[in-house]
């Protein structure tokens, strides 16, 4: 997983489309649920949770590197 947070473009990716991403994996637990399996479905739920948590951290570093672009840009363009 560290390999991974460290590919900037990935965090930052995950950063801009989280809310798309969330509402997909939200879709899906709704999906997955029914009458029938919701005794036996709390596995599934709780390791889609384990993910959204997972893309909750590469959110939140991404989230950092925008910030430091955005910074970084202010600083050039009033030095242009």
């Amino acid at each position: 997983m560290e390999g991974l947070l460290n590919k900037p473009h990935l965090c930052r990716m995950v950063a801009r489309n989280s809310p798309e991403l969330k509402e997909i994996l939200h879709q899906v637990m709704l999906d997955i649920a029914n009458e029938d399996n919701r005794d036996r479905i709390g596995p599934t739920v709780l390791a889609i949770k384990n993910i959204l948590d997972t893309f909750a951290l590469f959110e939140a570093k991404g989230r950092v590197i925008l910030a430091e672009e955005e910074r970084k840009n202010r600083t050039e363009q009033k030095h242009a």
